[in-house]
């Protein structure tokens, strides 16, 4: 019979010893994948919203500022007694007229003709612009 406890055994001490070296490595190893994802989610998120905001079109580029003025307005249906309005504006740069347009909603409010805009556009390619605010 045996009298000696399984703990007791030397086998099982290196078997603990490298039971939790192994644990711990699996536990790294967790972690990191985790921070991975997190990582890519962020910069994904990020990268969309540029996309989406028509950031995208300025990164890593140099940009200006002028002011635009509302030229037309426009209801648009879109369905069940819901209208959006677009809003179409023109900007001057080096004498050359330039037009662009978004459409006013919730965020923007709406817009009538005659009204300035603070627009954001590329010296190198004017006719890329986008709303950035408003002037009263």
């Amino acid at each position: 019979m045996r009298s000696q406890k399984v703990n007791d055994s030397p086998n099982f001490e290196k078997w603990q010893k490298e039971f939790l070296a192994e644990q711990k490595k699996i536990k790294t190893k967790w972690a990191w994948q985790f921070f991975y994802v997190i990582i890519s989610l962020l910069l994904f998120a990020f990268v969309a919203r540029a996309w989406f905001t028509d950031e995208i079109h300025f990164w890593g580029r140099d940009y200006q500022y002028t002011e635009a003025i509302v030229t037309e307005t426009r209801m648009r249906h879109i369905g069940r007694g819901y209208y959006m309005q677009r809003v179409y504006y023109e900007f001057q740069y080096q004498d050359t007229n330039y037009s662009g347009s978004f459409q006013a909603g919730k965020r923007f409010g709406r817009r009538d003709v005659g009204d300035k805009l603070k627009v954001k556009f590329l010296p190198s390619d004017p006719a890329c612009s986008k709303v950035v605010g408003f002037y009263k």
